[in-house]
């Protein structure tokens, strides 16, 4: 498991040929895709994931992408003519960060508007479903989309793979933390960027919880599936661990 900004490393890169050549095929490499590094975007004028793909396909591996999310499957179905493959394509990484920070209405005007037949597949969307897509809707952060690029990676035979799995850092954080460029530096959330956090997750923590700015632990319930599962396991490993001894036992 590697991070995109991490690939810029040479330890990273070094032995690429050697895996391929020795036909590794149970070797698989995950590149965590969020065109972020400590500085900055980690290509802001180009494609990481473009650059990462020519390389390992350069260095004799396969190659498999996770890029958008479910939501980006009925744009695909509308995509009759290549157009919108070809406009992501095209956009660097440091403007598909910025469409993660806009609205809707840029985001039509930048991303849909440069080009007549996307201009007209943006006429069939929603601004719900322009945002669920462009501000959440990643494949590496889809379960369904996650595991069936490792089944292509199991299945796969001859040669190493490495899949590159695009996602947002501090995704469901919310907007104030979402693929802000100085999210590595923040250490903690304000009150209404918890409540936004606590929206996109679904948290059931009443506004009436937050008092004198304090943020609320939460709890989903002690008959919950989480708490059940936890309680299970734990009973299953024969109890708390370690045991507390009110009395000691004397020789």
């Amino acid at each position: 498991f590697l991070g995109d900004g991490e690939m810029d490393e040479p330890e990273s890169t070094t032995a690429l040929t050697l895996a391929s050549r020795e036909g590794l095929d149970n070797l698989t490499f995950v590149i965590n895709c969020n065109l972020q590094r400590l500085d900055g975007p980690v290509r802001a004028n180009f494609k990481i994931v473009q650059e990462l793909e020519a390389q390992f396909r350069g260095a004799g591996w396969n190659v498999i992408k996770s890029l958008w999310g479910t939501a980006w499957d009925e744009l695909f179905q509308l995509d009759t003519t290549g157009a919108l493959v070809r406009r992501l394509r095209e956009v660097p990484d440091a403007q598909v960060q910025t469409y993660q920070t806009r609205d809707a209405a840029y985001i039509r005007e930048d991303f849909f508007n440069k080009d007549p037949q996307l201009a007209e597949m943006a006429k069939l969307l929603s601004d719900d479903k322009i945002l669920e897509c462009f501000h959440f809707s990643r494949g590496g952060h889809e379960s369904r989309k996650v595991y069936a690029a490792y089944r292509a990676a199991l299945a796969h035979k001859g040669a190493p793979t490495v899949i590159l799995a695009q996602t947002v850092k501090g995704h469901t954080l919310g907007s104030g933390f979402a693929s802000k460029n100085a999210n590595h530096q923040m250490k903690k959330l304000s009150v209404d960027e918890f409540k936004d956090m606590r929206d996109l997750l679904g948290l059931p923590i009443a506004d009436s919880a937050f008092v004198d700015g304090v943020v609320p632990y939460g709890h989903p319930g002690a008959d919950s599936p989480e708490v059940r599962y936890l309680q299970e396991r734990r009973a299953a490993l024969g109890g708390p661990a370690p045991a507390r001894r009110v009395h000691p036992l004397a020789p």
